[in-house]
């Protein structure tokens, strides 16, 4: 394992050197994605956000995380359960949601009942613009056409 020098010190000509392990010291939100797609999206089409995560070389494992995701519209947040193992040292997870309103929102994830910590959210933003068959507003069809 590689080492990194944390200190060194020059005292009366000894050279004394304190190394430890390399450590990743990125937080868990560094070592994760989370994707919503399609987005741009439109109301009421289904959304699909997944989750991911690589444990390679890491010092996290997500198998004990319980995900909840606010949608960031309003809808309640829900528990979306646990990352799932794919080969590779990868995590996946995926849910659906449809929206309802049109705007730009923040969709967060954040780990429960592990060791990582309520600052591992992940965010990621969606646009939705109004559904696809919706006609523009203000514009009516003559009477008797």
């Amino acid at each position: 394992m590689k080492k990194t020098t944390i200190l060194s010190i020059s005292i009366l000509g000894i050279l004394l050197v304190l190394s430890s392990p390399l450590v990743n010291t990125a937080s868990a939100a560094d070592l994760a994605n989370i994707e919503a797609a399609p987005n741009p999206g439109h109301m009421y089409q289904t959304i699909t956000i997944t989750i991911s995560a690589s444990t390679e070389g890491a010092v996290y494992n997500w198998s004990g995380c319980d995900l909840v995701i606010f949608f960031g519209d309003g809808s309640p947040a829900q528990n979306i359960g646990k990352m799932e193992p794919k080969p590779g040292n990868l995590w996946i997870k995926s849910t659906t949601h449809k929206y309802s309103k049109t705007g730009k929102f923040t969709i967060e994830v954040v780990p429960q009942s592990c060791r990582l910590s309520k600052k591992n959210v992940l965010k990621t933003t969606i646009q939705i613009f109004p559904p696809v068959n919706q006609k523009p507003e203000g514009r009516k069809r003559p009477p008797g056409r």
